[in-house]
C-alpha cells in the first residue's frame, strides 16, 4: 500500500494528515530514486528518474539526474540521502504530485510509520519536512528490478567521485 500526505495552503505541519490510498492516476509523476555506497570511503552516489505513467513499459522520462556524498554513515543512510536530493530535485522543477519510489524497503518502512532509527537519524526527518512542500505524495516501494536506471545513475555517479 503507498501512503500519501496531502497538506492544505498555509496549514501548520502538526494539522497534516496522512492516508493509505491507490497508486495514484495520471496527473501524478514519479520519482525513482537509488543510492550506490562504498564502505572503504564511506562515499554515496545518488540516482534519480522522474517519469510520468505507473507503467515501466509506458513511462516517459521527465527528468533524471545524479549526485554524490561523502561521509555517508551506511547504505541505509545513503538511500535516505538520495531520497532527499530527489526530493529536492522535484520541489525545485514545480513537481506538485509526486510518487517516490525506492527499493530500500526499510527505507520505506520508516517513512510510512515516521519513525526513525539511530541510522535515520535526522535523514527522516528531512524527507518528512520536504514531503510538505508537496500537495501530494506517495512513498512506496518498488523491486529493485524496476528500478534499474536510478540504479545505474547512482552507480555511474560513485564512479565519478570515487574512480575504481
Amino acid at each position: 500500500m503507498a501512503q500519501q500526505t496531502k497538506r492544505k495552503a498555509a496549514t501548520p505541519a502538526s494539522t497534516q494528515y496522512r492516508r493509505i490510498g491507490q497508486i495514484p492516476g495520471r496527473e501524478w509523476l514519479t520519482c525513482k530514486s537509488d543510492a550506490a555506497w562504498r564502505e572503504d570511503t564511506k562515499s554515496a552516489g545518488f540516482g534519480w528518474v522522474i517519469s510520468r505513467g505507473n507503467s515501466s513499459n509506458r513511462e516517459e522520462i521527465l527528468h533524471q539526474g545524479s549526485d554524490t556524498h561523502r561521509f555517508v554513515r551506511s547504505p541505509l543512510s545513503a538511500e535516505g540521502l538520495a531520497v532527499i536530493t530527489a526530493l529536492t530535485r522535484a520541489r525545485d522543477l514545480g513537481i506538485k504530485h509526486l510518487v517516490v519510489a525506492s527499493n530500500s524497503q526499510e527505507l520505506i518502512k520508516a517513512i510510512k510509520k515516521e519513525s526513525s532509527t539511530k541510522e535515520l537519524h535526522g535523514i527522516l526527518h528531512d524527507i518528512l519536512k520536504l514531503s510538505l512542500d508537496f500537495e501530494k505524495i506517495e512513498f512506496v516501494f518498488i523491486p529493485r528490478e524496476k528500478n534499474r536506471q536510478a540504479d545505474a545513475l547512482a552507480k555511474q555517479a560513485l564512479i565519478v567521485i570515487e574512480p575504481v
